[in-house]
C-alpha cells in the first residue's frame, strides 16, 4: 500500500521539486540589492576622495571606500553560498560635477546615514 503513495510523492516532487522557495528568492534579490547599493557607496567615496586635495580625508575616505568594498564581498559569498546569482548591472554613480566636492562627499554620507 505504500508503494502508490510514494509513487505520488516523487511524481508530485517531480513536478514541483524545481521551483524555488520564494522566501529564498525574496532574500536572494534583497542580498543583491544591498551588493549593488554597497558597491556604489565604494565607488562614490572612491570618487570624492580623488577629488579631495587634503591628505587626511582623502585617506579617510579611501578606509571608507575599502569597508565597503569588503562589505560587498561579504555579500557576494553569501550571495554565492545560497546559490544565486550576482547582479548583471554594475551601480551607476551619477556625474554632478556643478556641485562642489564637499557638498556632494556631505549629501552621500547623509544619504548613508539614513
Amino acid at each position: 500500500m505504500a508503494a502508490p503513495f510514494e509513487k505520488l510523492a516523487k511524481s508530485w516532487k517531480n513536478i514541483f521539486g524545481g521551483l524555488e522557495d520564494p522566501k529564498d528568492k525574496d532574500l536572494l534579490q534583497l542580498l543583491a540589492e544591498e551588493y549593488l547599493e554597497e558597491q556604489k557607496k565604494a565607488e562614490k567615496m572612491a570618487k570624492h576622495a580623488e577629488e579631495l586635495r587634503y591628505r587626511h580625508l582623502r585617506d579617510k575616505l579611501i578606509e571608507i571606500a575599502q569597508t565597503e568594498k569588503q562589505h560587498a564581498e561579504k555579500l557576494r559569498e553569501l550571495i554565492q553560498k545560497m546559490g544565486g546569482s550576482l547582479p548583471e548591472q554594475k551601480p551607476q554613480v551619477p556625474d554632478e560635477k556643478e556641485k562642489p566636492t564637499f557638498q556632494k562627499l556631505i549629501e552621500d554620507l547623509e544619504e548613508d546615514n539614513d
